[in-house]
């Protein structure tokens, strides 16, 4: 199917096209989230390993667990708000204010929410969700429950993203005391101006953390970084570099890193392959940050926490004679390492390709949504 824009379509027709267009992804949208409200009423995603409704969508679909996460949340309040669902669905509103309409439930009724989504827009309804009564009793608790920090590689690889979700009064502790160092740096040699302000305290948060890890035993200071050997001695040479569970290191970052560096060298066998074979069902610590950097966590559909991971022999070492080699490990969440063994599902494939989990009734996952079917794709 392809399409094409009909070259005689004035201003008016493409606006209205859009318009259109948006609404037939509102209605889509509705029902996509009412189908899988009534998919987790029924409790169905637990026979597919997911541990809650988000999981086995981010698996089915191929979004992102936070837009999952946004859907899920969004069908619940649906379920309760059927003038809402029927403004989203005649595409009168939009997801992204029907997402923020959902908060304020408990301030208004469901037609109130309706008038309130086809008169405000986004930026002032996400304005009314942050105003509220002032805080009660009890409710610092659930400040500090929901306490994280948390980051992830920026789209261009080239550095980190990440922020925190504290209690007010701990989180002003974090800012004085990066304000208090950024404060102190100096100016630019040669230019004689500072910074600005948002990377001195950048460079302050640095300065903090590294002075701490200075201060702590040796094996939790280190920094693990993978690198081609070849790329290490030649910068125009194939390979890479990259920080362990992080983005890609330029050649001359990496550099400086081997100045003062403990080196671990790992050769291939002659087929490219990489393992101990059958010599031990123990995984050498070499080997387990191998598959880890491959992984970039757990591999069983829609999962992918990369923290509190175990390796996972597909074919059992004793059991089926599995070899301990890379081709035959995948790392997987301490939840799903339990399912593939007491639930007897078996993974299959490729783990530095595509892999297929098949549970004990032959229901079969793999990563990515599916493509229309040839009669809705004509259509």
């Amino acid at each position: 199917m392809s399409f094409e824009v009909p070259a005689e379509s004035t201003d008016a027709d493409l606006t209205d096209a859009i318009g259109q267009l948006h609404g037939v992804m509102a209605c889509a949208h509705a029902h996509l989230l009412a189908v899988a409200a009534a998919y987790e009423g029924r409790q169905a995603h637990l026979d597919d390993g997911a541990r809650n409704m988000a999981e086995w969508l981010v698996a089915q679909l191929g979004i992102s667990y936070p837009t999952a996460k946004a859907w899920v949340r969004v069908a619940h309040a649906l379920v309760r708000l059927p003038l809402l669902a029927g403004a989203f669905e005649e595409g009168r509103l939009s997801f992204e204010q029907v997402r923020v309409l959902v908060k304020l439930q408990d301030r208004h009724e469901d037609a109130e929410l309706v008038e309130l989504g086809l008169t405000r827009s986004v930026a002032e309804l996400q304005t009314l969700a942050q105003r509220r009564e002032p805080p009660v009793y009890g409710e610092d608790l659930t400040a500090r429950g929901r306490r994280k920090v948390w980051w992830k590689a920026s789209e261009d690889q080239l550095s980190m993203k990440g922020g925190f979700d504290l209690p007010a009064t701990d989180a002003m502790r974090v800012i004085k005391a990066v304000e208090s160092v950024a404060e102190t740096l100096p100016a630019d040699p040669e230019t004689g101006e500072r910074d600005p302000f948002e990377a001195r305290c950048a460079d302050a948060l640095v300065m903090i953390c590294s002075g701490t890890l200075a201060q702590s035993a040796a094996d939790r200071a280190t920094v693990v970084i993978h690198a081609d050997a070849s790329f290490a001695c030649d910068p125009n040479a194939e390979g890479s570099a990259e920080l362990e569970e992080g983005p890609a290191l330029s050649w001359a970052t990496l550099q400086r890193h081997l100045c003062d560096c403990e080196l671990e060298t790992i050769v291939a066998k002659p087929d490219g392959s990489l393992g101990i074979g059958r010599k031990s069902r123990s995984i050498p610590r070499w080997l387990e940050r191998r598959v880890r950097r491959r992984d970039h966590g757990c591999r069983f559909p829609g999962c992918g926490l990369s923290r509190w991971t175990q390796i996972h022999h597909m074919r059992h070492w004793k059991a089926d004679l599995g070899p301990t080699d890379e081709g035959n490990l995948i790392t997987v969440c301490l939840y799903h390492h339990h399912f593939l063994h007491e639930q007897h599902w078996k993974a299959h494939g490729n783990p530095s390709g595509v892999l297929e989990f098949v549970g004990p009734m032959g229901r079969v996952l793999k990563a990515g949504p599916p493509a229309l079917r040839p009669d809705l794709f004509a259509a």
